[in-house]
């Protein structure tokens, strides 16, 4: 599960420092109120269940090989303009919010969007949970299933520590195993990966800008290992990089 964090702090970073990304976004969670997209919200559930048995083959690079957790709900809406709009709404998030401008220009994008990778998943099913908890009737629909229980996703999508909602979440990833990193360190690394790889052609120009406007020096070979899962949960090509530049 934890590329699917990693991609969610990625898109978080993009909505702090793209306006463009942010309008698109803001369109994308309000396509939930369109009618099909509506009807989905109070009839299918997305078995997170199915997610714990794609763990290993995250791990080993293979996102492709994993059960898709949201199957039904595309199968059911696949010709519905609704959700055709819905998917190009992420789609064009993805593409203006995660790629260098120099690339888009030239139409090449880096970061494509895929339903093979983590971040689908996290626009996804962010912009679903962002709203949904705008409803007033939140708490009376079911849309997330984990094995064989049904939460409210905003218990563990919460980004506040000190809450109520936030100790479930670390209750819930304690209870199933996972490894804990803290919330800060996720966010430096999701920056990283923004400043590497839209901001700035690669870890070492960010490195030696960061040196000339703030005075630390950073080892691009560090930074490249640092952001590692997040190429990974973005599906950034990384088998072309050498340790620190962009091919």
């Amino acid at each position: 599960m934890q590329p699917f964090l990693v991609a969610a702090a990625c898109v978080e970073v993009v909505l702090k420092n793209s306006e463009k990304a942010n309008i698109i976004y803001c369109e994308t969670k309000e396509a939930w109120g369109r009618q099909d997209c509506q009807q989905a919200l109070n009839d299918v559930q997305i078995p997170f269940s199915s997610m714990l048995s794609a763990i290993e083959a995250v791990r080993s690079n293979k996102i492709s090989d994993s059960p898709d957790p949201l199957a039904d709900i595309k199968e059911r809406y696949k010709d519905s303009a609704d959700f055709k709009y819905l998917i190009g709404r992420v789609n064009e998030f993805i593409k203006v919010g995660f790629n260098r401008e120099a690339d888009k220009v030239k139409g090449r994008y880096k970061v494509r969007p895929s339903q093979d990778n983590w971040l689908f998943y996290a626009v996804f099913i962010g912009t679903m949970v962002d709203f949904s908890a705008e409803r007033p009737d939140w708490d009376t629909y079911k849309l997330l299933e984990f094995r064989g229980k049904t939460y409210d996703p905003t218990t563990f999508m919460d980004a506040e520590h000190s809450n109520r909602k936030y100790r479930r979440k670390v209750s819930y990833y304690k209870g199933f195993g996972w490894r804990l990193r803290q919330d800060d360190k996720l966010k430096n690394m999701a920056w990283y990966w923004y400043q590497s790889r839209v901001v700035y052609s690669g870890p070492e120009e960010f490195c030696r800008k960061y040196l000339l406007e703030k005075g630390i020096e950073l080892d691009p070979a560090n930074i490249s290992k640092e952001i590692s899962l997040c190429d990974l949960a973005t599906g950034y090509p990384r088998k072309n990089l050498t340790d620190q530049n962009v091919s």
